[in-house]
């Protein structure tokens, strides 16, 4: 699943920038839609809908939170990779103080919304909090039916 907008870049044009190197910047266009989480089945007394349940919970752990978090590593590559780049650039003068200041900060802002609880990482632990709640019921569930029978 790789729906990190890899050639989708942003461009921060400074004005009076001239012939600077402005290179284009990453961007996270990934969205975690949680419309995506599996639903409860409407029969829980069966263990077959219960056990589908818990194969689409686990469907969705690898493919939708787990795809989910690998693009925002590979986005936190793709920012260090930028930042190193731009460190080089105002080493060699290929940029301004002015151009470096205003590419740094916003790698540092994106940098920081990978972090923790922070934007990009906020639908990841709430979509996987949800995902225990659903799991543990299930496994409940599973272990009442096969004790009950």
């Amino acid at each position: 699943m790789k729906l990190v907008a890899m050639g989708l870049a942003l461009l921060l044009l400074i004005p009076g920038a001239g012939a600077e190197d402005v290179s284009p910047l990453p961007s996270f266009a990934h969205v975690m839609d949680k419309k995506q989480f599996p639903s409860r089945p409407a029969a829980t007394n069966t263990l077959t809908e219960l056990v589908k349940y818990r194969a689409d919970l686990e469907c969705f752990r690898e493919v939708c939170l787990e795809g989910y978090n690998q693009d925002v590593i590979e986005y936190i590559e793709e920012l260090v990779a930028a930042d190193k780049k731009l460190e080089l650039d105002i080493e060699n003068e290929r940029v301004s103080r002015d151009v470096y200041t205003k590419r740094h900060k916003y790698l540092q802002e994106e940098l920081a919304k990978t972090q923790g609880r922070g934007e990009y990482m906020r639908p990841y632990f709430d979509c996987l909090k949800t995902y225990r709640g659903e799991t543990s019921w299930v496994l409940n569930q599973i272990r009442i039916l096969i004790f009950v029978f």
